[in-house]
Order: structure tokens, then C-alpha cells, then sequence
């Protein structure tokens, strides 16, 4: 039987609140539903970067932490860019996960988080990590 592999998606934010909710929203229906398809394991979940916000993205992050299973969210006191975040995000998720996904909450496309996961299951072995 084949090892159902523990996704994370790490998605950096910085004074991104007006996308937050959806970006949560959307990603925890696909979360669900991989998970109730035994496509990926039910300890999956998204890993927010938030990389200096000055703007409601924290506090929002934070409340979605504590009323959503799906999400976790560490807090960058200052800016350290975008890309030094999202690297931040995958080398931590990468000490956990077998698959970390990258998403840009700006240009989120569920399907082809999707098809990413998908793809990753059909190549996969127990003894591979793997970072997209």
C-alpha cells in the first residue's frame, strides 16, 4: 500500500488581508477534499509567511490559526523579501512534509495546486521529499 504523503503549501504574505480569507477558504476545499480521497494525509495543512505586514494580515492569519485546522502561520517581525520568505516557508516545511507546494496568494490557482499534488502522487516512493 502506497504511503499517503503530508502536504504542506507554504504561501508568503506581506499587506496581503484583502486576500487572506478567500486565499484560506479555497485552499481548505481543496485540502478537504484530497484528504477525504485519501490523496494526501489528513495532517496536511497551508504554513503562512508573513514577512513584515503592516496591514491586517497578521491579526487575520492569527484568527484563522485558532479556527482552522488546515492552517499554521509564523509572524516575520521585518521584511526579509518575498523569496527569502518563501525559502524561509519551505525549509521549515521541508523538515516535516513530504511534499511542499509553493503558492503566490496573488495568483492562486486551485487547480493546478491540484494537478501539482496529483502528479507528485504518481511518482512518488516512500522515500522521496519533494519541494514544487
Amino acid at each position: 500500500m502506497n504511503k499517503i504523503n503530508e502536504t504542506i503549501i507554504v504561501i508568503p504574505v506581506k499587506n496581503n488581508a484583502t486576500l487572506v480569507d478567500k486565499t484560506i477558504e479555497v485552499i481548505t476545499r481543496i485540502l478537504v477534499r484530497l484528504i477525504r480521497d485519501s490523496q494526501i494525509s489528513p495532517q496536511s495543512r497551508m504554513l503562512f509567511i508573513n514577512d513584515g505586514s503592516d496591514d491586517a494580515t497578521w491579526n487575520l492569519l492569527q484568527e484563522a490559526e485558532n479556527s482552522n485546522v488546515y492552517v499554521n502561520a509564523i509572524n516575520l517581525r521585518h521584511s526579509i523579501g518575498h523569496s527569502e520568505a518563501h525559502t524561509f516557508g519551505e525549509v521549515i516545511a521541508a523538515t516535516i512534509a513530504d511534499l511542499v507546494l509553493h503558492v503566490d496568494i496573488d495568483a492562486l490557482d486551485p487547480i493546478e495546486i491540484v494537478e501539482d499534488i496529483k502528479i507528485f502522487n504518481l511518482l512518488s516512493t516512500n522515500s522521496i521529499k519533494q519541494i514544487v
